[in-house]
């Protein structure tokens, strides 16, 4: 399967799946993030987050938003929105933002939280052997699910693959 066809499964299998895409590893998750993102403007990565975000429940929002925040407050990264609460978080708009911004400065951070599972733990992926809780990371590069994030990072993969596709355009 060329580039272009994963790219495209990819979307199609977003589109009609459900969360948290059981259809769609972790790993999958991840590398198709990864390579959506790369080279992408602020903006693209932005109205991508918001497009995404807008697909998801209100309660997936918040749950995605505090899991960011908390994982930004354990890591003191001055996060946007520490002070959020998080009915804030269910805002497509404000979480698209605040997001935005974790991309743009702390860009690992996104990623840790799918790898760190359901408590939002890093779990030593940052290298510090330092190892959370129940819902943490275990293993060599091991991952645990964490729906909230899975959701947030595929829909904003999809997004972004589907905005290559239509010439950086996004097409509902």
């Amino acid at each position: 399967m060329g580039s272009f066809d994963k790219h495209r499964d990819f979307v199609e299998r977003y589109d009609r799946g459900t969360p948290p895409y059981d259809d769609i590893s972790d790993e999958e998750a991840l590398d198709r993030y990864r390579e959506a993102v790369a080279g992408r403007s602020e903006e693209d990565f932005h109205d991508s987050a918001q497009e995404a975000f807008s697909r998801m429940s209100p309660e997936e929002r918040a749950t995605f938003g505090v899991q960011l925040r908390d994982q930004s407050d354990q890591r003191d990264l001055g996060f946007p929105g520490q002070s959020a609460q998080e009915d804030r978080f269910e805002d497509p708009e404000l979480l698209a933002r605040v997001t935005t911004r974790a991309n743009r400065e702390h860009p690992e951070l996104l990623e840790s939280l799918l790898k760190g599972g359901s408590a939002g733990l890093v779990g030593g992926t940052m290298g510090d052997g330092v190892t959370g809780g129940e819902g943490a990371s275990g293993g060599e590069g091991g991952m645990t699910s964490n729906p909230a994030a899975k959701v947030a990072l595929v829909g904003i993969a999809a997004a972004l693959v589907r905005r290559s596709m239509n010439g950086g355009q996004s097409v509902p």
